[in-house]
């Protein structure tokens, strides 16, 4: 929905959607690494106007990633962009580890229902902050805690990860929701703590002490991994094999909530506006074929 608003793109017109699972119906001169037939999923080129929301999409042979016999098309579709966008925050930038306390703020979504999943399987504590109505479903994804950000108290979500925290603040705070939320990461920070934000600018004051407390902070952008040099194109799909794993070993759900043909896209995008989605919405292009998110 953010690039049908623009977003900062002005190649239009284009086909939106970014997340693409299926069978490769032809392959470029010299291509080797996948050959027709082969099922793929990948995660688009933002810079490009030829998107998912189509019966044939275009993409770089070398970005794809293979699917493996007993994961749906429609499973893979709906993983990319949320999980891929999750597994880079907690392992690229925030470098998780066992035992150590994770906040995903925003863990109903579906960047941060991946996030509470992946964090699990590396053996970290997850605390969710969601709305009252996502509680339970945060808990059953695996959260340990959650902070319903509607009810707690003064409305302030840091103090209340402090709390749960013995007072010791939270090794790392990954951010779905915006830059006042992620400001929050930092006042709940531990020191030596780091703030991922992928929903917006952490504006930081003098009051923060970041660099007294030895915090780092740091940001994900999946789909311009593209635009950058071999290392971070490729890395996108050496992310999207490991996650390929734990979906295929059923470590991962993709807590798809809603599955919808592509006449059903515009009025899904303005539900996505809303940002009260839980989990991802999948689009189906033909009955009997592959899916887009």
């Amino acid at each position: 929905y953010k690039v049908a608003a623009g977003a900062g793109f002005d190649n239009f017109p284009r086909v939106l959607g970014q997340d693409v699972a299926g069978v490769v119906d032809a392959v470029g001169e010299g291509v080797t690494s996948v050959r027709v037939g082969d099922r793929v999923q990948y995660h688009g080129d933002l810079r490009k106007k030829y998107g998912a929301y189509a019966e044939y999409a275009l993409t770089t042979a070398d970005t794809t990633v293979p699917i493996p016999d007993g994961v749906t098309d429609l499973d893979a579709a709906a993983v990319p962009c949320a999980a891929w966008t999750a597994y880079q925050a907690l392992h690229r930038k925030l470098h998780i580890a066992p035992a150590g306390t994770l906040v995903v703020a925003g863990a109903s979504g579906g960047v941060g229902a991946a996030a509470v999943q992946l964090a699990k399987v590396v053996g970290c504590r997850v605390i969710g902050v969601c709305s009252t109505a996502n509680v339970e479903w945060v808990r059953e994804l695996g959260a340990d805690d959650v902070v319903d950000y509607r009810t707690v108290a003064d409305g302030d979500v840091a103090a209340a990860v402090r709390e749960l925290t013995g007072g010791a603040g939270a090794e790392w705070w990954l951010d779905c929701v915006s830059s006042e939320s992620a400001h929050a990461g930092v006042t709940a920070a531990c020191f030596g703590g780091a703030v991922c934000s992928i929903g917006g600018v952490v504006a930081t004051t003098a009051e923060d002490k970041v660099m007294q407390r030895a915090l780092s902070i740091s940001y994900c952008f999946l789909g311009m991994g593209h635009a950058a040099h071999d290392a971070a194109r490729l890395d996108l799909p050496a992310i999207g094999r490991d996650v390929m794993g734990h979906l295929a070993a059923g470590r991962l759900k993709p807590c798809i909530t809603k599955v919808v043909d592509l006449a059903g896209i515009p009025s899904t995008l303005d539900e996505l506006k809303s940002r009260r989605v839980r989990g991802k919405i999948a689009v189906k292009v033909h009955a009997d074929a592959t899916g887009s998110a």
